[in-house]
C-alpha cells in the first residue's frame, strides 16, 4: 500500500524471502499502481487503497504510506480481514496506535510494526553479547541518526501535515534501539530540539535514564551529518555497531582482553528480515511477533509522545 521509495526498496528485498509472492499493489492513482506493478511484475494493480484491502488474493499488506496515514490505513486493512505490516512510526501517537492494536485483537488478526532495524541479526547478536556481559555491566548507550536535507516545505520531511521532522522519521531508530537493549521503560526522559519556522524538529537530543543507572544519550537531525553509529559501553569495554548502525554489517568488541570485529553480511538492504518474521508468525498462527510486540511499539511511541510534549509539538492531525 503506497508506491514511494520505501515501497520500492521493500519490493526489491522481498525477492530474498522464500515463499513470498508480491501479488498486489494499491495506490491513490491507477497510473502509479500500474507503473509500480510493471516494475515488479505484480499481477493485481489497484487505483485505491480500499480496492487493495478488499483483494481476496492478498494475505498480508505492507503499509508504506506517509506517517499520518498509518493508523487509518492499518484500520482499513484490518477491517477488510487482512494481516498488516505497517511502516514505522506505527502511528502518530500512542492513542492512535492503541486503537489499531485493539482492532487487530478484536478481529484476531496479525499486525506488526515494520521497525526495519529490529529484525537484523546484528541486533540480536549485540543483545546476546550484552546479556553475556562481554563488556561487563552496561553503563551507557550512545546512538545517533542524522543527515543534511535541503529545506523543502512541500516535502515529507518538512511538512507538519505528514508528521515531518527528525524525531518520527529517524529519531525513532536510536530510541527503539535503546528500548530493544534495555527491555524496560526509562525512569526519566529529557530532551531539547531546534525547531523550524513551520514547527517541526530539525534536530534534537534525548537523554533516557533507566532505574538501574544506565544512561542513553541519543540524537537525530535532518540538517546535520552525524556519525550514525551506536556505542554501548560497560565496566569492561565497549561494543560498537558500525555506521549505519540501524542496518550495519559489522560489530566491533573492544575490551582489555579482546578486540575483534564480527562481520555479518546480508543481502539487499535487509528489508527481507521483517518480511521473514511476518511469514514465520503467519505460518505459526501467531497474532504478534515476539521481536516487536505491540507493547514494545507502544513504549517507543510513548517515549516520543513525551519528548514532543516537552517541545510543545503537536501535529495538525492531532488537533
Amino acid at each position: 500500500m503506497g508506491t514511494g521509495k520505501i515501497a520500492r526498496v521493500f519490493a526489491d528485498d522481498l525477492t530474498y524471502t522464500e515463499g513470498a509472492i508480491l501479488q498486489a499493489v494499491g495506490s491513490r492513482s491507477v497510473d502509479k499502481a500500474n507503473s509500480f506493478g510493471n516494475s515488479y511484475q505484480i499481477p493485481n494493480r489497484h487505483g485505491s487503497y480500499e480496492e487493495l484491502a478488499s483483494d481476496p488474493e492478498v494475505d498480508v499488506i505492507y503499509i508504506a504510506t506517509p506517517h499520518t496515514y498509518h493508523a487509518t490505513n492499518s484500520l482499513l486493512c484490518l477491517r477488510s480481514g487482512k494481516a498488516v505490516l505497517c511502516e514505522k512510526p506505527f502511528a502518530i501517537n500512542e492513542q492512535e496506535a492503541s486503537v489499531v492494536f485493539q482492532e487487530a485483537n478484536k478481529r484476531g488478526l496479525f499486525i506488526m510494526e515494520a521497525m526495519w532495524s529490529r529484525y537484523f541479526p546484528q541486533y540480536a547478536k549485540v543483545r546476546e553479547l550484552i546479556d553475556e556481559k562481554v563488556i561487563g555491566d552496561l553503563q551507557l548507550i550512545q546512538a545517533d541518526f542524522g543527515f543534511f536535507s535541503d529545506y523543502n516545505p512541500e516535502g515529507r520531511l518538512y511538512n507538519p501535515d505528514l508528521g515531518g521532522g527528525a524525531l518520527l522519521d529517524i529519531g525513532i531508530y536510536p530510541i527503539d534501539f535503546t528500548q530493544y537493549i534495555m527491555r524496560c521503560y526509562p525512569a526519566s526522559i529529557q530532551s531539547d530540539a531546534v525547531m523550524s519556522s513551520d514547527g517541526i524538529d530539525l534536530q534534537s537530543s534525548y537523554i533516557l535514564r533507566y532505574d538501574n543507572g544506565i544512561l542513553a544519550t541519543l540524537s537525530s537531525s535532518i540538517r546535520t551529518r552525524l556519525p550514525n553509529a551506536a556505542l554501548l559501553s560497560g565496566t569492561k569495554g565497549s561494543i560498537r555497531i558500525h555506521t549505519p548502525f540501524w542496518h550495519s554489517n559489522k560489530i566491533t568488541i573492544h575490551t582489555e582482553d579482546d578486540k575483534r570485529t564480527i562481520d555479518m553480511p546480508y543481502k539487499g538492504r535487509g528489508y527481507h528480515f521483517e518480511a521473514d518474521e511476518v511469514m514465520h508468525c503467519l505460518r505459526k498462527g501467531q497474532r504478534e511477533s515476539q521481536v516487536m510486540t505491540p507493547k514494545e511499539t507502544l513504549k517507543t511511541i510513548r517515549i516520543m509522545d513525551t519528548i514532543r510534549k516537552s517541545w510543545n509539538l503537536r501535529y495538525p492531525a492531532e488537533r
